[in-house]
């Protein structure tokens, strides 16, 4: 196993765990640090979950309501955040 799926894996555990029982905005922060060291797609998918558990549609409705916030804030971030982490590797 390398070191980048290690770090990785650990990241993506450790975003899951503190979305899932502390807070979906201490997750996001966890995804940006990944997302300026690699092209991490797995938090995308952190991002989704998270929305499922902690922004469920109220029973009133509305489209305001079911807009995934984190998983669009997730893909903005790791589409800006590409220049950045490719101007630092490079």
């Amino acid at each position: 196993m390398s070191r980048e799926f290690a770090l990785r894996s650990c990241a993506f555990i450790v975003a899951l765990i503190c979305g899932v029982f502390f807070s979906a905005w201490l997750a996001l922060c966890i995804m940006i640090v990944l997302f300026i060291r690699y092209a991490a797609w797995e938090a995308l998918f952190v991002a989704l979950a998270l929305d499922l558990v902690w922004f469920v549609p109220l029973e009133s409705g509305g489209l305001l309501h079911t807009v995934p916030f984190i998983a669009v804030i997730a893909a903005a971030a790791l589409w800006l955040l590409e220049p950045v982490r490719a101007e630092i590797l490079h």
